[in-house]
């Protein structure tokens, strides 16, 4: 089954609509509280994306100057953050 939203998942796992969640979802202390997580299975990585023809992203130093979009709440916004990525450059 496919949703719409990150924000479905966990919904639709406690519905019992499906049986796992797999891909890039992270594991939180606050996911925790409502679901259980198996060890890592499938290695992810985080990767920066830019449009052509603006410049490719090589260090942090250059993705804190940048707007960096990411879903609000995601694992990938908490990165950004933690990489040094200013609050207002996060879209």
């Amino acid at each position: 089954m496919t949703l719409a939203s990150w924000d479905d998942l966990i919904p639709a796992l406690l519905a019992r609509k499906g049986d796992v969640i797999v891909g890039g979802y992270r594991d939180t202390e606050v996911r925790r509280k409502s679901v259980a997580f198996s060890a890592e299975t499938f290695p992810t990585r985080m990767v920066v994306v830019t449009l052509k023809p603006h410049p490719v992203v090589r260090t942090l130093e250059q993705l804190r100057t940048e707007k960096v979009g990411a879903m609000k709440g995601t694992a990938m916004a908490e990165a950004a953050l933690a990489a040094g990525v200013p609050r207002q450059n996060l879209r």
